[in-house]
């Protein structure tokens, strides 16, 4: 819901999104402090067990090193920056803001480390799987868009 021009987030920062999910992602904030008593947890790039990002990566890097497969590369945006937040680190942290009974409002809890665009996320992931990161070509947001060329 930010910007993306500050590296670090406060939980008072005013929005900035930039695309329509932000947007909505603000429009549910407001309409949730509109309440009179209400948590919300702000976080970025949340992960898991499930599908997810960091899985999908993995399964196109199998992909473009399968000899066999015509995918050669994929192009992913390198214009949206974040931090993965691991599922098993925002629940513990909702249950320390419960358990503290801290006050309601708003509360930010994302992974640490430095900031990356998905294409940095996804480079790392195929080299790590299978030494291709090389495959990753960073593209815009807006050609990603443009072109429904990015996964």
């Amino acid at each position: 819901m930010f910007d993306g021009t500050a590296e670090a987030h406060d939980d008072g920062e005013p929005f900035s999104p930039l695309f329509v999910y932000g947007q909505n992602k603000r429009a549910g904030d407001i309409a949730v402090a509109g309440c009179p008593r209400y948590y919300i947890m702000r976080s970025s790039w949340v992960i898991g067990e499930g599908h997810n990002f960091v899985k999908t990566m993995k399964g196109l890097s199998d992909r473009v090193a399968d000899p066999e497969n015509k995918l050669t590369q994929i192009t992913v945006a390198d214009d949206n920056l974040g931090r993965l937040t691991f599922t098993r680190d925002m629940a513990a942290a909702i249950f320390h803001v419960l358990d503290a009974k801290a006050p309601y409002g708003t509360y930010g809890c994302t992974g640490s480390g430095a900031v990356r665009s998905w294409s940095d996320i996804a480079r790392a992931v195929f080299e790590a799987a299978n030494g291709n990161g090389g495959k990753v070509v960073p593209v815009s947001t807006a050609d990603c868009y443009a072109s429904a060329a990015c996964p």
